[in-house]
């Protein structure tokens, strides 16, 4: 489809071989090779354009994350990679909220990679540095969009640092998480806003059921059911988590 060029030409923009595209997509090595000519010369007009750097960023994302779903990793991992290459230079060339924002979410892809090729430790150090990125923007800006980012990141290095088995650390990350959450649903309860909130519980109920505290797991399911309830969503799932911290 339209998308679909679109991704390929921009990630012909970026440097990205014509092989390994085929690789993914299987289209006919003569387009491509085509389309990589339209390419070259584009990037001769438009050099200098940050806007352009920012679009060939988001390409390589995208062949990054069909790259993850055929369960390529490696490859998944370099278009990440030269992602955040670009976005760095983007961010780095002018102040740019947006090109910051870019760089920690290309760091998070970086890590749900690693996290998949069981490398944790790497996960973790490339969730340090998206996290760092966004704490920064929540503090100088702080916009609604930055603190739900910042709490996402809390949440993920919550998630990396339960694998890892450092229980205390992930648990106060997930607190963290849930009282952003939580001033976010207060200031606008929106549908996106309430399912933050209720992952925030039912990460922290899990990880309690998971070290045994079956009351104290109770308590965050059943908040995150109360407040499905209240805005009329279906909980099977909660009620689920619910039944198997009573049961214990």
């Amino acid at each position: 489809d339209d998308f679909r060029m679109f991704t390929v030409f921009e990630a012909l923009k970026a440097g990205v071989p014509v092989d390994e595209i085929f690789e993914i997509t299987k289209i006919d090595r003569w387009f491509l090779n085509k389309f990589k000519k339209l390419a070259d010369f584009e990037n001769d007009l438009i050099e200098n354009n940050e806007q352009t750097k920012s679009d060939l960023s988001l390409a390589l994302t995208h062949l990054g994350n069909i790259a993850e779903t055929l369960h390529n990793y490696e490859k998944a991992l370099t278009y990440h990679k030269k992602a955040l290459e670009i976005s760095q230079r983007v961010a780095t060339e002018s102040y740019n909220p947006s090109a910051y924002r870019d760089t920690a979410i290309a760091y998070k892809n970086i890590a749900d990679i690693y996290v998949l090729m069981h490398r944790l430790e790497d996960a973790l150090n490339a969730m340090i540095e998206s996290f760092a990125i966004r704490k920064t923007l929540s503090e100088q800006i702080g916009t609604s969009l930055d603190l739900h980012d910042l709490a996402l990141g809390y949440n993920t290095m919550g998630e990396i640092l339960e694998k890892l088995g450092k229980i205390n650390s992930a648990v106060e990350h997930y607190e963290n998480a849930l009282l952003i959450n939580n001033d976010l649903y207060k200031i606008s309860p929106t549908t996106d806003n309430l399912h933050s909130l209720t992952i925030s519980y039912n990460n922290l109920g899990k990880i309690s059921q998971a070290v045994g505290m079956y009351d104290t797991a109770e308590i965050y399911y059943t908040k995150s059911l109360e407040l499905r309830k209240h805005h009329g969503a279906k909980t099977p799932e909660a009620q689920y988590d619910i039944a198997c911290s009573c049961n214990r």
